[in-house]
């Protein structure tokens, strides 16, 4: 047999490369450690490079932007400056704007980013306060960017057009630029100046298995780990098996959040469906004690059959 999907992988590895960076990037500034953005700029040699399996990754996120813009246009929107290029000399910060849209006959433009979510993620992020909360660190960037490009371009208003890669429903989430969490973002650009021309790396973030863990430089930032003082040795391999297993299992579950709440979307509004030999039963519930809307929400039982059947529907 060919190998194919081997050589596949094999020619996405060989695009794979690091790139010097002079500049602090729009899309890397949002990152929670200042460390990371001082390597980025000072280390990018040492820089780990990503699988192809991620590659795949980030060549589809460039197809999801083809679908925005296309669907966009379809809209009935103008594409305007798409891929423009922004620089701000003095704190040296650059990136590029993914496009602007305008009405027909409308004089005004509104900045626009598209971002490609895993479906759970897609449904969670409606306000700029979602996207700085999330759990997820590359989702936190998301803010510091277009804030920089608002901030570069004048302009008070722009949005995140969000593509669920599950069901490839678009939303559109509408951010004002914050002037107070802006200039956060323009003093750590500062502080990175600072610590590039004093060739002396900021101080190192507490550890954050999430950053950390997933970090292109962490074996040149924690090549021997400091635990810190009273960290305890426990010698238990019942524990440490439950430990591994713990690990294991983390994936498959945000693969059934994802999957759960993706199915609960279609079925929403649906009191009765039979798919294959599953039931789904839905229904409007109240919120006890809820105060603020939404005070109710549409809960949908599924319930798992021997075999198919349409007599449980009657």
């Amino acid at each position: 047999m060919i190998p194919v999907v081997e050589r596949v992988l094999e020619a996405k590895q060989r695009k794979i490369r690091a790139y010097p960076a002079k500049s602090n990037r729009a899309s890397e500034l949002g990152h929670d450690c200042e460390r990371y953005l001082y390597y980025v700029r000072n280390n990018w040699r040492d820089k780990a490079l990503h699988s192809a399996e991620l590659q795949l990754i980030f060549e589809t996120g460039n197809r999801i932007e083809e679908e925005a813009i296309s669907e966009l246009r379809e809209g009935g929107f103008m594409i305007l400056e798409q891929g423009r290029s922004f620089e701000m000399r003095d704190l040296n910060i650059t990136g590029h704007l993914d496009l602007k849209i305008a009405e027909k006959g409308v004089d005004k433009a509104y900045p626009v980013e598209v971002k490609g979510l895993q479906h759970s993620e897609w449904k969670n992020l409606n306000s700029f306060h979602d996207f700085i909360a999330s759990k997820k660190p590359w989702v936190r960037k998301y803010p510091a960017q277009i804030s920089l490009y608002l901030l570069m371009d004048n302009a008070e208003e722009g949005l995140f057009y969000l593509k669920s890669k599950a069901t490839s429903m678009p939303k559109a989430v509408w951010i004002k630029l914050d002037f107070e969490y802006t200039e956060l973002i323009l003093r750590k650009a500062e502080r990175v100046n600072a610590a590039i021309l004093t060739n002396t790396p900021p101080d190192r973030m507490e550890y954050d298995a999430q950053v950390c863990g997933r970090c292109p430089f962490a074996h040149i930032c924690l090549p021997d780990r400091d635990f810190g003082q009273g960290a305890e040795l426990l010698d238990n391999d019942e524990m440490l098996e439950w430990l591994k297993r713990r690990e294991e299992l983390k994936p498959l579950v945000e693969e059934f959040k994802g999957l759960d709440d993706l199915i609960k979307d279609i079925a929403k509004e649906k009191e009765n469906l039979i798919i294959g030999n599953f039931w789904l039963k839905g229904k409007w519930k109240e919120r006890k004690g809820f105060t603020v809307a939404p005070s109710r929400y549409w809960e949908v039982k599924i319930l798992p059959m021997e075999k198919p059947s349409t007599e449980v529907a009657q």
